[in-house]
Order: C-alpha cells, then structure tokens, then sequence
C-alpha cells in the first residue's frame, strides 16, 4: 500500500467517524427531549432514597438492601 493510499484511507476513516460522531449526538439529543418532567422526578426520587441508604450504611455496599 503505498503512502497516498494510505492518506486516503486515513482521511476517509475520519470523515465516516465525524459522521458517526454527528449521527450519536444527534440521537442522544433525541432521546434527551424525549424524557418526561415526571420521569426526571421519579429518578432523582429514587436517586435520593439509595443515597440516603447509603448514608445509613455509612457508606457500606447497599446491593443486597435496594431492588
């Protein structure tokens, strides 16, 4: 393979990654707008509880005391 060659492989790679990139952050985006105010509340509710259990484990591992 020779040196151009490899430029341009080099440079397609980059321009399909770019893309890749671009189509992600486009989907993350979709779905972050598609979250609901009721289910942001419910996470950080259920947030709170763990962390809350784990204050009163002080700190100790919480797997075998939250579902």
């Amino acid at each position: 393979m020779t040196e151009i060659t490899r430029g341009i492989f080099r440079v397609r790679s980059r321009c399909l990654a770019a893309y890749a990139v671009a189509q992600l952050r486009a989907h993350i985006v979709k779905l972050c707008r598609a979250l609901s105010e009721d289910l942001c509340r419910k996470v950080l509710t259920n947030a709170r509880v763990r962390l809350q259990e784990v204050v009163r484990q002080n700190g100790d591992h919480i797997e075998h005391v939250l579902h």
